[in-house]
């Protein structure tokens, strides 16, 4: 008979790497709700027309869709930016500014590559109902906030804006039927470099490409860069716009404490982004990008008809824990238990149920052991397991109201009076 197989671009989640996912899951949702921002969630199916209303063929070729039993043409969700704007248009009386975030399982019918699965794991933050640039603001702060509190020290949150870009291109005279295809090759540039941005632009036939690098890699401080820039852009208003739109956004995420940039260079793939947009970059590890985003205001408005404005971002979970494993910040934890009672003999059973109820009372995970086998299996077990306490009681201890706690990596035993159990379970965890 076959073994049964797992689907490419699947991934089994075990103990180990569920308890390290939840431990990173829930410093997010810390910072998110230190935020204020509110917790939903929504279906992972939904109709076929409502997930391409978005991103037309660039969607179709992501989704796995199928009819089901109903007759109906639905998908599996590839983002959690579209239900949320299908959310936003059926609930249109939601209190605005509305501040919501959303982890949920999200899928791609794309080529599974290292680091990237059919099937993953999403990590939204939005703000919907203002245009205000404290709400892009706060954004960049919580990117930043939820990268501290993981234990990343060296990053920056990367901004720019689309008015910039595009802003660049015009002055550059590329014409707009290439303007969308110039700034996907734009994006490449921490990836291939400025003469490889300078080359792809140059084969397209892009006038100006040498210009279009000098200005996407001015570099530097704000305050000047953005002075800079503005003497580049100076025919360009919506340039010169967006230029003081991003000054007052990285002015009040620096307010926020949050570890702000400006990089002209970046562009952000998404055509639905409409403003600034934002990415956090770890440079160590150098991993590159795990979060970006950006203000998206005309893309409710496709689904409800009335223009809401919304920012926003989006959290990598898979390659955050990739970073945090390559710099040890993830421990390699097989369980949850910090405490294995491991009991044997005549009236042992009894006082083993009153020690895992007072170790869970004293805020300690004990795991009863409620398999057949004599004490040797039972240690080899909890070894296996990788539980560093264990509790072992006997006839003796039962018959003296005694547990014997053991270190399993030291080997270190000490003998423990019932009545004073909680107290030193309390120290354990």
């Amino acid at each position: 008979m076959k073994a049964p197989q797992i689907l490419s671009g699947f991934q089994d989640l075990l103990p180990g790497d569920m308890i390290a996912r939840n431990k990173v899951m829930s410093m997010i949702r810390s910072v998110f709700e230190s935020h204020g921002f509110e917790p939903i969630e929504t279906p992972s199916l939904e109709y076929y027309e409502t997930l391409t209303g978005k991103e037309g063929g660039e969607s179709e070729m992501l989704m796995y869709d199928f009819t089901d039993h109903g007759d109906r043409h639905v998908g599996l969700i590839y983002d959690l930016t579209v239900p949320i704007s299908r959310v936003m248009a059926t609930y249109q009386d939601i209190p605005k500014p509305f501040k919501r975030y959303q982890i949920q399982r999200v899928y791609r019918a794309e080529r599974p590559q290292k680091g990237r699965f059919r099937e993953f794991y999403q990590c939204d933050v939005d703000i919907f109902g203002t245009a205000s640039p404290l709400s892009d603001a706060e954004i960049v702060s919580i990117l930043s906030d939820s990268l501290v509190g993981m234990g990343f020290k060296d990053f920056n949150v990367l901004v720019n804006h689309r008015g910039v870009m595009q802003g660049i291109m015009r002055t550059c005279g590329v014409p707009k039927e290439t303007l969308k295809e110039s700034i996907v090759i734009v994006d490449k540039l921490d990836k291939i470099g400025p003469d490889g941005v300078a080359r792809e632009l140059e084969a397209k036939g892009v006038p100006s490409a040498g210009k279009i690098v000098e200005m996407i890699s001015v570099q530097g401080d704000a305050g000047v860069v953005i002075p800079t820039l503005k003497g580049m852009l100076s025919g360009d208003e919506e340039a010169v716009q967006a230029l003081d739109n991003i000054k007052q956004i990285i002015e009040l995420a620096g307010a926020m404490n949050a570890k702000v940039k400006f990089d002209p260079s970046l562009a952000r793939g998404q055509s639905y982004y409409t403003g600034p947009v934002f990415e956090a970059r770890l440079e160590t590890p150098k991993i590159g990008s795990v979060a970006g985003g950006g203000r998206y205001d005309n893309l409710i408005g496709i689904f409800s008809g009335n223009q809401v404005c919304a920012t926003g971002a989006s959290l990598g979970i898979d390659r955050i824990m990739a970073a945090m494993r390559e710099i040890g910040m993830i421990s390699d934890t097989k369980t949850i238990a910090k405490v294995q009672i491991c009991h044997f003999g005549e009236g042992s059973t009894p006082l083993a149920l009153e020690c895992a109820k007072t170790i869970r009372e004293s805020g300690v995970p004990c795991d009863l052991y409620c398999g057949d086998g004599d004490i040797r299996k039972q240690i080899k077990y909890a070894s296996k397991k990788g539980v560093p306490y264990i509790a072992i009681i006997g006839e003796d201890e039962a018959k003296s109201s005694t547990v014997l706690i053991k270190n399993m990596e030291t080997g270190e035993q000490e003998k423990v009076e019932f009545s004073k159990l909680g107290e030193v379970a309390s120290q354990l965890a």
